[in-house]
């Protein structure tokens, strides 16, 4: 099965969420499965100090329109 995975940050970024993207996502490669991994970084995110925001909302039509083979 081919797999999407939509993220705001994914490894090499450190943080609890990219951790747990990289976890799924290799526990889904380790089960066979095809896993393309969509992050802020693929989209462009602004920093304010420690808060991280982004505009990922703003591109799902996007990605959906590139990813219609999923």
């Amino acid at each position: 099965m081919r797999v999407l995975t939509v993220v705001t940050e994914a490894p090499p970024i450190r943080s609890g969420i990219a951790k747990v993207a990289g976890t799924m996502t290799a526990g889904l490669r380790e089960l066979g499965h095809e896993v393309d991994v969509v992050t802020s970084v693929d989209v462009g995110r602004r920093h304010l100090g420690e808060i991280r925001l982004t505009a990922m909302g703003q591109h799902f039509r996007r990605l959906r329109h590139e990813n219609r083979r999923l």
